[in-house]
């Protein structure tokens, strides 16, 4: 069963998300991806992917389409649901596809980069010149890289691309149709229960999704913004629940 989509009609909302996510420290036990790992996009869709502690999530390569210049394999480094039949990717580098044999290594040197076939440099993740120690792929669906300091110097979170988690919250680089008229201090908030909000500049609250959405012990959520620049808010039954599609307005 596929994710079910309710929509959020928002496309006259024009807000600038400010980025709300702060660098947390973390226990070493997070530490589960050492420096030297990598993975190799494999042939025929295949590959190794690093998996969150309770299996929820994964970080690794999915298969793309056939190049047509090329007649070559893609793939796409992503994060996706990883307990869904279909995996459901909720995070991607959707700028840098890349060939059967591309691999994303953190290096000896504390950097997390990612290569094409050819052993070219197409991507690095910018953690302001600090050395990663490790990393992890947690159950909340953000991978993080992760200091000596036990820090979080650079997070998946923090360069969210067209869908959000429970527990984020949306910045200015949110991929989609959205316009910057409104109030700057204006924020889109996805909870840790599956609701999603606005707080305005003098914390006035705006429910977007209905209270009834049931526990995230029972279902899986993720917003996406879609091709016609309206934010849907999706569930997907963890067991055998059904999922049903009710349409959500801001209050």
């Amino acid at each position: 069963m596929a994710f079910r989509a309710k929509p959020i009609r928002l496309c006259l909302l024009s807000l600038v998300f400010p980025l709300l996510s702060a660098i947390l420290a973390v226990g070493q036990s997070n530490c589960s991806i050492n420096l030297g790992s990598v993975l190799t996009a494999g042939a025929g869709g295949t590959s190794r992917a690093w998996i969150s502690a309770a299996g929820e999530f994964a970080f690794g390569f999915q298969p793309l389409v056939r190049s047509p210049s090329t007649n070559q394999d893609l793939f796409l480094l992503a994060i996706w649901y990883n307990q869904i039949p279909k995996p459901t990717i909720v995070w991607s580098l959707n700028d840098h596809p890349v060939q059967e044999g591309s691999r994303i290594q953190i290096t000896d040197e504390g950097q997390l980069i990612l290569y094409n076939s050819q052993g070219q440099q197409v991507w690095m993740a910018e953690t302001g010149n600090e050395r990663i120690a490790c990393a992890a792929m947690l159950d909340s669906g953000n991978f993080v890289l992760i200091n000596g300091a036990s820090i979080y110097i650079w997070e998946s979170f923090r360069l969210p691309t067209d869908t959000i988690l429970p527990g984020q919250s949306c910045s200015q680089s949110l991929l989609g149709q959205w316009t910057k008229r409104s109030d700057a201090d204006s924020e889109l908030v996805f909870d840790e229960a599956g609701l999603i909000y606005i707080e305005d500049g003098n914390r006035n609250i705006f429910n977007v999704t209905e209270r009834d959405l049931g526990s995230r012990q029972e279902f899986y959520y993720m917003a996406r913004i879609d091709y016609d620049g309206a934010l849907r808010h999706y569930n997907h039954p963890r067991r055998n629940y059904t999922a049903d599609a009710r349409r959500h307005s801001p209050a």
